[in-house]
């Protein structure tokens, strides 16, 4: 196994019992858009990422929702 393999099934089990962890999204999301290729997971880690920075600043959201549409 690599650590493009291994991360995944690793922080799924970490989003299990913190779901609510935009960092851990957001990598996740990374790793399947770039290096995995699985694009409906990496949007979905994307926006969830997004959901759960309210905050955030606009350079971030613009920066993802380019990395999203990417995927498209």
């Amino acid at each position: 196994m690599t650590v493009a393999t291994e991360f995944p099934t690793l922080t799924k089990k970490y989003l299990e019992k913190n779901p609510k962890t935009a960092s851990v999204h957001l990598a996740l999301a990374q790793l399947y858009d770039e290096h995995l290729e699985e694009y409906l997971l990496a949007i979905y880690h994307y926006k969830e990422a997004l959901r759960l920075q309210p905050d955030a600043g606009e350079e971030t959201v613009r920066n993802i929702e380019g990395f999203i549409k990417r995927c498209e």
